[in-house]
């Protein structure tokens, strides 16, 4: 097994990341050991066999329109047959450029203006935002907080499905950023009540590959055959090999009736024969082809990440509670037990702590005091901010 490097830290100020430009307007010089802990994105050095394929790729192609071809698809097909038992005929791809797009095409596709999609809350900002800006009603059930885990209200869920007003239900699995990978129970139920109700399933699954040890991930079309032809899958490498910014999603449509309808919408609102970017199709294939070393071995310095904060927090910092962290790479951090309102703690993160997280009333008013921390990123930066953390925090308890 190679081993790979995730420990150096490539600092990205003023490039154009949008991440790190955002920590930079508020510290101007925040420090080496000081990264934003927010955004859906490593902070590893690329994969060195991506790396290679796109060096050569440069150097020898020329860097025009490009369909994905035979062997994207086998490379495709295998990595979702050997990492989730899932075997996808060829015609149930769909490329696009990222699974926001997809979700978009779906809403179009599957809904009318004013019809109701159905949401688990708190849900991401940008897909409340796709909704909104489709002018189709966001119906949210919200996830019940148990502890430190979340669970799903059911009967919550079933009595707005069958008020007649939900189209769709998009469902996020594993479910950022409360960080839960639904079981397979879960799903069939959520399956089943959508099923006999006419509710298309549209699934975000972004995360299906990073999901902790003992945990796994059910890819939704595979909990029973009777959902084939009721659901939408949305992948992307770019979440799992950290190439988000080559923009590409693979989205599996198995029924005939929804595919036509997404392609129909797909061609429709591009007006041209959509592509996605050449280099995209290249990462892609030699990643699914050569990184799945690359991947167990960032799946666990996140692991050890999340161990850390664990410990250090059960020792140092009682008052905050680590929430259940099956899966993604984002830690849902309950702050409550400082007493602080969710604005001054905010405030106290970037001005005192030097601590940017995605601060979790952006989620909506479930996540306020909470935190979203990213925490795919070299181990030594995690220590420096717990004792930052730590320095600031000590003195608040509830």
């Amino acid at each position: 097994m190679t081993q790979y490097d995730f420990e150096t830290l490539v600092r990205r100020e003023g490039v154009g990341s949008a991440k790190w430009d955002s920590m930079m307007k508020i510290a101007a010089s925040p420090g080496e050991d000081v990264i934003p802990f927010s955004g859906g994105e490593m902070e590893f050095v690329t994969a060195p066999p991506i790396a290679e394929a796109l060096r050569q790729a440069v150097d020898s192609m020329i860097l025009g329109n490009m369909e994905p071809d035979e062997a994207y698809g086998e490379a495709l097909g295998n990595w979702m047959k050997k990492r989730h038992g899932f075997a996808p005929k060829p015609e149930w791809i769909v490329n696009v450029r990222s699974v926001a797009e997809a979700i978009n095409l779906a809403i179009k596709a599957y809904t009318e203006a004013g019809e109701g999609i159905l949401l688990l809350t708190p849900h991401s900002r940008e897909i409340g935002a796709l909704v909104a800006g489709s002018g189709r009603k966001a119906v949210e059930c919200a996830l019940l907080r148990r502890n430190i885990s979340y669970e799903i209200d059911f009967e919550d869920f079933e009595k707005k499905v069958k008020s007649g007003e939900v189209r769709l239900f998009l469902l996020c699995n594993p479910h950022t950023p409360v960080a839960r990978v639904w079981k397979k129970k879960e799903l069939e139920r959520l399956g089943k009540i959508c099923l006999e109700n006419g509710v298309v399933v549209v699934s975000d699954e972004s995360w299906l590959d990073l999901v902790m040890k003992g945990q796994r991930h059910w890819i939704f079309a595979a909990v029973a055959e009777s959902f084939l032809n009721n659901c939408v899958i949305c992948t992307t490498p770019g979440v799992t090999f950290n190439i988000g910014g080559l923009e590409i999603a693979n989205v599996f449509i198995p029924g005939s009736r929804l595919r036509k309808l997404f392609r129909q919408t797909y061609e429709s609102v591009l007006l041209q024969n959509p592509r996605c970017n050449i280099l995209s199709y290249i990462a892609s294939r030699r990643a699914w082809e050569k990184c799945e070393d690359w991947l167990e071995q960032a799946l666990k310095v996140i692991e050890r990440n999340k161990n850390l904060i664990a410990e250090f927090l059960q020792l140092e910092l009682p008052q905050l509670k680590l929430m259940d962290f099956e899966g993604t790479y984002h830690l849902w951090l309950n702050c409550k037990g400082l007493g602080l309102d969710y604005k001054e703690l905010e405030r106290l993160n970037k001005t005192k702590a030097r601590l940017f997280f995605t601060e979790g009333y952006t989620y909506g008013e479930q996540g306020e005091s909470f935190e979203r921390w990213n925490i795919a990123c070299p181990t030594r930066i995690i220590e420096g901010a717990l004792h930052r953390m730590k320095g600031v925090y000590k003195k608040y308890a509830r």
